[in-house]
């Protein structure tokens, strides 16, 4: 339990009678209680702004950064994710497992158009090293909407080193959000993994 005195911060143990005493000065007590007040918290009993403390010294709280709007972001990435995912289902429902990968390929491309998700096929992702792009022959399958790489396999198994071409893409790219998908296996659900960086 914390308490406000006139001029310390007092914290009390439970089963102790013993105080162990933080200056008032104590600049984190500050600025936790400033932020509570600039946020619209009312001050409790056992938290309040010290006396003297101007909350002008603090940064502002930016208004554009709430929970509403990284919620909603995360919400529009899902929906996009989630259409995405549907459109290759789509795709392995007709088409089975077995094919070459440049066959889904060209078939979720069409698939995506229908459903008006932008994207881009065999983008060249040159390598940057010390300031000089190199071609080095690196292309993204699928580049969705400039916010996710879509790498596509047909392949019996997934092994590390498709995870690791899919994040040096994601990498190279400075694209956060990465699909693995194989389409050689029974259910596409089980083919696909997410990658975040």
């Amino acid at each position: 339990m914390i308490e406000r005195g006139s001029s310390s911060l007092y914290a009390i143990g439970r089963k102790s009678a013993t105080r162990n005493v933080v200056p008032a000065s104590n600049p984190i007590a500050k600025v936790l209680s400033a932020r509570r007040w600039q946020a619209g918290f009312p001050s409790s009993p056992s938290f309040r702004v010290p006396k003297g403390f101007d909350p002008g010294s603090l940064a502002p709280i930016d208004p554009t950064l709430t929970t509403k709007d990284t919620k909603s972001a995360k919400m529009e990435f899902e929906d996009l994710s989630n259409r995405v995912i549907g459109s290759a289902i789509e795709v392995h429902r007709h088409l089975g497992p077995g094919l070459l990968e440049s066959a889904y390929e060209q078939c979720l491309a069409h698939e995506l158009s229908r459903n008006r998700i932008a994207f881009q096929l065999q983008v060249a992702q040159p390598v940057k090293y010390k300031d000089v792009r190199l071609d080095c022959g690196y292309r993204i399958d699928i580049l969705i909407e400039n916010q996710i790489i879509l790498e596509l396999k047909s392949v019996e198994k997934l092994l590390g080193i498709h995870e690791a071409q899919l994040l040096t893409y994601m990498k190279l790219a400075a694209i956060k959000i990465g699909l693995l998908m194989n389409f050689n296996v029974t259910k596409l659900k089980e083919g696909i993994k997410r990658f975040v960086l």
